[in-house]
């Protein structure tokens, strides 16, 4: 069965909010460029909360990418999106670039990362048939033919330091759908396998950065794992 990764994405969530400024933006930019990501930058208006009443302000939002589209960056108030988007990318080396933007947001604009996401959406090519083949053997109903489904699961495990001083627990969401809709993908007939791998909400952010290393590599393996699993699940489908 064909299948391929659409995407492979990371969520660095940070303890101060992005607060991007006309100020603070060229330091942004000066190190950014420094990967070959180019800067969009728009402007909005926001609201702040002041004694005199709310108030309007003006902000500023920053998006980074490469010119081939392959890499993005969004900021959001208090966590930084990376997508990779590039046919052939491996997870070492889209650790690397994150490795690269966690480096530049902690050391040079004093933000600390305190909660780590790892995802990634792979596409299963088949007919319709072959879809409801798979549903019916998952969710175990049969005569049934929904226009659209969706499966999901969320399992739990435990990291620990190689010290055994710091724990942190994981979430690996697993979700499953025939409805194939991605920004900048064209709707395909198939199955969408899309997987989330996160920190606790309320981790120590201590214990994120020991088990950073380890995190990723359980992330990555865990959702290739699972792209194997599923393919033998699908192709056993009748």
């Amino acid at each position: 069965m064909e299948w391929k990764f659409v995407n492979r994405r990371a969520t660095l969530f940070v303890a101060n909010p992005f607060n991007i400024t006309g100020d603070i933006l060229p330091l942004y930019i000066s190190e950014f460029s420094k990967m070959n990501l180019l800067p969009s930058v728009n402007k909005g208006i926001g609201f702040k909360i002041t004694p005199q009443g709310i108030e309007q302000e003006e902000v500023l939002s920053l998006d980074l990418k490469y010119l081939d589209n392959t890499l993005k960056v969004n900021f959001g108030p208090d966590r930084a999106d990376i997508e990779s988007t590039k046919q052939g990318e491996t997870w070492e080396s889209f650790h690397t670039i994150v490795d690269k933007i966690i480096k530049i947001l902690s050391s040079q604009m004093n933000h600390r990362v305190v909660r780590l996401a790892l995802c990634g959406s792979i596409i299963y090519s088949m007919d319709e048939e072959k879809s409801m083949q798979i549903y019916s053997k998952l969710a175990k109903i049969k005569n049934e033919q929904p226009v659209e489904w969706q499966l999901r699961k969320v399992l739990r495990n435990n990291l620990t330091t190689d010290d055994g001083t710091k724990n942190v627990i994981v979430n690996n969401v697993y979700s499953l759908t025939n409805t194939i809709l991605i920004p900048g993908v064209t709707l395909r007939k198939g199955v969408l396998l899309d997987m989330d791998i996160n920190t606790l909400v309320g981790t120590s952010p201590d214990n994120v950065m020991a088990i950073q290393e380890k995190f990723w590599k359980h992330a990555s393996s865990v959702i290739d794992e699972a792209v194997v699993h599923y393919q033998t699940v699908f192709e056993d489908a009748d």
